[in-house]
């Protein structure tokens, strides 16, 4: 009997440790969609289908690389942080890369994200770095996800380009992705456009 009523608390402090992680999760990134700067990132979207979540249009970054000088010695650190401001046209673009949360100065207070996933490659004689976002998913309901890609792919094909981009609210390096915006509308309403 006494074994029973252990193994009763063990369950219950286990589901009492699941729920406070999950309700943590939720929180933060509540927080951050109510109080993170929002930035515009374009995009192309794609729609695949992933049999374990459903589906999602998948966004690819056009400006997810940084071809300024940096310094290199933050290639091996654990995470990389991206500092991300507006361009004159109000969409986001990396502003500088560091292999450590920048504490003091002007970049001190600007937006960035941590990341754990970074590429180097050459690009004309040098070196650059393109950073993976974590907010490359995008989920809809089952069946306007590949309305929305057919929508999108038959737009991508016109001779005028189409004007997508993410909208993602970053706090104390994280990111969550908002909405996504095709032609000024987000893409909920775009499909049934």
């Amino acid at each position: 009997m006494k074994s029973n009523n252990i193994q009763f608390i063990g369950i219950g402090l286990l589901c009492l440790a699941q729920l406070t992680v999950f309700g943590n999760m939720i929180f933060q990134n509540e927080d951050i969609t109510k109080t993170g700067e929002v930035f515009k990132f374009r995009v192309k979207p794609i729609d695949p289908t992933d049999p374990f979540r459903g589906k999602y249009v998948t966004l690819q970054f056009e400006d997810n690389t940084y071809p300024e000088e940096w310094d290199s010695s933050y290639v091996s650190e654990e995470h990389t942080f991206v500092y991300i401001i507006n361009d004159d046209s109000g969409y986001a673009k990396i502003n500088f890369i560091n292999g450590r949360k920048i504490n003091k100065g002007e970049r001190a207070n600007m937006a960035y994200l941590k990341l754990s996933e970074k590429t180097l490659f050459s690009h004309k004689g040098g070196i650059n770095v393109k950073v993976s976002f974590p907010f490359n998913r995008y989920y809809m309901e089952e069946s306007k996800a590949p309305k929305a890609e057919k929508a999108l792919r038959n737009r991508a094909n016109s001779s005028e380009p189409l004007e997508a981009y993410a909208l993602v609210a970053i706090k104390n390096g994280k990111g969550v992705l908002l909405d996504v915006v095709v032609e000024g509308m987000s893409i909920k309403d775009y499909v049934n456009h």
